[in-house]
């Protein structure tokens, strides 16, 4: 195989200084290391890159569009079977999510990879998410973007990028929305499931190809602009929260809702949608299923102005429309 891979720095591309910090390092150990364990024949071929090298908790938007460019460069300049990049858990499913929606086009599997710990650690499990996305480029190369990523558990499971949960505070691991995943590799072989996504909705984001205007008017095909065109105030949903935050400075709103796909919609959410409505910025919420038993307070946010996003990660909803578009559609 021919293997692009891009490191951008993160716990997978750092070491322990001699302060004891975790501390972004240069080189591609990561290679050496895959070679000297698995593949001493150098059977995979790596085109290495590193566009930037940062924490990845430091990650910002002209970093992922940056990346984002570079990673349509190689796809478009070189024969490849597939690309992976090396990334930091901390921002892991915001670029994940990103790279979805800015690279529809792309037409080979981008694969994250990070590590829950530096490569020196005896816990990290960083060489085995390299391993499990190279197998999983060889096993089945489907254009979109992915995560690969064991789990404490020893779980080896592959997340589509618009599938991915936050990290839970003070774990490492990765989950997909309703515990599912793309693919996952057991001790039997492969498995592939849907991820929970119906088959009339499965990669529709890959093919696209309207036309869109960037931030500045510019216009350009969808999977070719690299710029992130909107400002979108993400909110998570909690007992107390008001509208005082809300101001005409943002293109939307994005709520996240309860574990139920709820909220407040007799307090907090309606004065949300009120003063929403009166500034012009459209009202989101995320969280909620259609194949879930509705509770009545989900048949208020019609009534409200505030549009569901079904089915979809949190993470990966912001990162839609901040890129202007949901499912295809511009907002």
């Amino acid at each position: 195989m021919k293997i692009g891979a891009i490191f951008t720095g993160g716990t997978i591309g750092s070491s322990i200084d001699s302060e004891g910090y975790i501390s972004v390092s240069s080189g591609y150990k990561l290679i050496e290391m895959y070679y000297d364990k698995y593949d001493s024949e150098h059977n995979t071929e790596f085109i290495t890159a590193q566009p930037y090298s940062i924490l990845s908790e430091n990650l910002d938007f002209d970093k992922v569009s940056c990346l984002a460019e570079f990673v349509d460069a190689m796809a478009d300049g070189e024969e490849l079977d597939g690309i992976l990049i090396m990334h930091g858990t901390d921002t892991l499913q915001y670029t994940a999510g990103f790279l979805m929606f800015l690279l529809k086009n792309i037409n080979k599997p981008v694969v994250l990879v990070s590590s829950a710990y530096v490569l020196d650690d005896p816990r990290a499990n960083g060489l085995d998410n390299f391993k499990l996305a190279l197998e999983f480029v060889e096993q089945r190369s489907v254009p979109g973007v992915y995560v690969s990523y064991m789990n404490s558990d020893g779980r080896r499971m592959i997340h589509r990028a618009d599938r991915l949960l936050a990290h839970a505070t003070f774990s490492s691991d990765v989950y997909s929305i309703n515990n599912g995943c793309y693919a996952e590799l057991t001790e039997n072989g492969w498995i592939f499931f849907d991820g929970g996504l119906k088959a009339s909705d499965s990669d529709s984001i890959f093919t696209d190809n309207r036309v869109y205007t960037d931030k500045n008017d510019n216009l350009c095909m969808a999977g070719r602009s690299y710029s992130i065109q909107k400002k979108v105030l993400f909110l998570h949903i909690y007992p107390g929260m008001t509208s005082s935050m809300i101001t005409d400075d943002y293109d939307a709103i994005l709520l996240e809702s309860y574990h139920s796909g709820t909220g407040p919609v007799d307090g907090a959410l309606a004065d949300i949608a009120k003063k929403a409505k009166g500034i012009g910025i459209p009202v989101y919420l995320v969280g909620n299923s259609a194949d879930s038993t509705q509770y009545e307070t989900v048949k208020m946010y019609q009534e409200l102005g505030i549009d569901l996003l079904q089915d979809i990660a949190p993470i990966a909803a912001y990162c839609a429309l901040c890129c202007g578009v949901w499912k295809g559609r511009a907002i």
